[in-house]
């Protein structure tokens, strides 16, 4: 029997947590499927790593992709909730840090007097990488939420689905911060 406050929490959930756990999994075939195209001797060696990803090379990709699929996968399942938790966030950290050259990337793009090389396959590839962190971790993020009887859109336990206007001091922090920013342009 599900009670009144359930199917409000259910009702009041964002829309993107109704795609994640199908996007994370789609993405993270797909992109895994290019990673086993990749290690099987097509893959670029952009400068200055040699390899698109930081701290997975050769099939390391591959199987970080499958276990970010098998995670999200269990997650829409099972009812264990500390372990997998703790597994789908150590997946979603693990996607983030073999893309951390993205930013050398977003740089060079941006300011391309730096010198720094852009290599199109590479900003791919790790662009990808971190979407499927982004994806895994949205899909934990509902998970535990679910599992705590919080609000699905914000996190609260409480009754109110909406938060609470935020207090006067933390209007006036953050237009005095804009006024800062403004000022210093």
């Amino acid at each position: 029997m599900v009670t009144e406050r359930a199917r409000l929490r259910e009702v009041a959930a964002p829309g993107w947590r109704r795609w994640a756990s199908q996007a994370a999994i789609a993405w993270a075939l797909g992109y895994g499927s290019v990673r086993v195209y990749w290690a099987l001797g097509a893959a670029p060696s952009p400068p200055p790593t040699g390899t698109d990803l930081v701290a997975f090379t050769g099939w390391w990709p591959v199987a970080l992709c499958a276990a970010a699929a098998v995670v999200v996968a269990v997650l829409r399942r099972a009812r264990w909730r500390r372990p997998l938790t703790v597994a789908a966030w150590c997946v979603t950290a693990a996607l983030a840090a073999g893309s951390a050259l993205l930013l050398l990337d977003v740089v060079g793009i941006l300011l391309p007097g730096v010198d720094l090389a852009v290599h199109p396959a590479a900003v791919l590839s790790r662009a990808a990488c971190l979407a499927s962190g982004v994806l895994v971790g949205a899909t934990a993020l509902c998970y535990q939420r679910h599992w705590r009887g919080a609000w699905l859109a914000c996190g609260r336990t409480g009754e109110a689905a909406r938060p609470e206007r935020p207090p006067g001091w933390a209007w006036l922090a953050a237009w005095v911060a804009v006024a800062g920013c403004l000022v210093r342009e």
